[in-house]
């Protein structure tokens, strides 16, 4: 890694011993004033396994799922690949731009992502933008639109899915460490020759300091969909939402020390399918059965840092 003015760059080639094909990742990032522009350059081998990739992290929503199995194989077929919801061997190319075009308007964030999926050898497309208007330092408003085209050919021949969603997020900031909000969001999925499928969800979040060195989030949220899958970012992750459902979660957290953290969860979710689960690529439902799911899950983690 290094600089170069206002460049800023570094790079990563990894691979396994045991069959080394390289993976690399190179990043740039150019940086003046208010704007921001990042270019990402990823070449991820088909033999490359990472333990401590963020899925790996979050291995408890695959329990109970027939991606359980497979999820630990170090060196699973190209064709099982294509099938597991991790991050899979592409290559691709990467590039954000931010920057606050005036003094209450800004870009949190606007890229374009283009890569190819080793595992089938076809190309996709993301693009994604954020505008935020912070009509007060405490009240802002932010609007967002994201395009996803894939071509797909797990099911025997190439056809192309386009996802798109919009969001609108309100937020307050009431000091530096706590915020509360209510967003709102809208998804489409069309897949080849099908009709389109739609989602809606609502969620309320709030964050803020409890006591010295104690944080509480909570959030509940809502929502329904005849096909696409919705998600909602938790204080320690992501969380998938199919169907339609509710659910709320508060997280207590507590810094004993420097190197002591203490986190209790507790999460109680509903979810009713109506037959709209996801269908994985023998043609059976991943949830499978049509009716009400209740879910409740508490957990206390310990974290030690040194």
């Amino acid at each position: 890694m290094g600089l170069l003015g206002d460049l800023e760059f570094r790079g990563d080639i990894a691979g396994n011993f045991e069959n080394f094909k390289p993976s690399y990742l190179f990043i740039a990032k150019w940086s003046r004033g208010s704007k921001t522009v990042d270019v990402v350059y990823r070449n991820y081998s088909t033999t490359y396994s990472n333990p401590y990739a963020r899925p790996f992290k979050e291995d408890n929503r695959f329990e109970r799922t027939d991606f359980r199995y497979s999820y630990r194989v170090l060196d699973p077929l190209a064709t099982n690949l294509a099938d597991l919801p991790l991050p899979k061997p592409e290559e691709g190319i990467f590039v954000q731009v931010r920057d606050r075009l005036f003094q209450n308007i800004i870009l949190p964030r606007v890229y374009l992502d283009y890569w190819k999926d080793k595992t089938d050898g076809q190309t996709n497309v993301r693009l994604h933008a954020e505008i935020e208007w912070r009509v007060l330092w405490s009240f802002r408003v932010r609007l967002w639109r994201r395009y996803l085209d894939r071509v797909d050919i797990r099911y025997g021949s190439p056809y192309l899915s386009r996802s798109t969603e919009s969001a609108v997020r309100f937020f307050f900031i009431t000091d530096a460490s706590s915020i509360a909000g209510i967003e709102a969001r809208y998804s489409e999925f069309k897949a080849g020759t099908l009709n389109p499928s739609s989602g809606t969800f609502l969620s309320t979040f709030y964050e803020f300091p409890f006591a010295s060195g104690t944080k509480i989030n909570t959030g509940l949220a809502t929502w329904t969909s005849s096909g696409p899958s919705l998600w909602i970012f938790e204080d320690d992750g992501i969380d998938f939402l199919y169907s339609r459902g509710s659910k709320v979660y508060l997280s207590i957290s507590k810094a004993v020390s420097q190197n002591l953290y203490l986190r209790l969860k507790l999460r109680y979710k509903r979810q009713i399918n109506d037959g709209n689960s996801l269908i994985s690529a023998t043609g059976e439902p991943i949830n499978a059965g049509i009716g009400k799911y209740d879910y409740f899950n508490a957990n206390f983690s310990l974290y030690i840092t040194f």
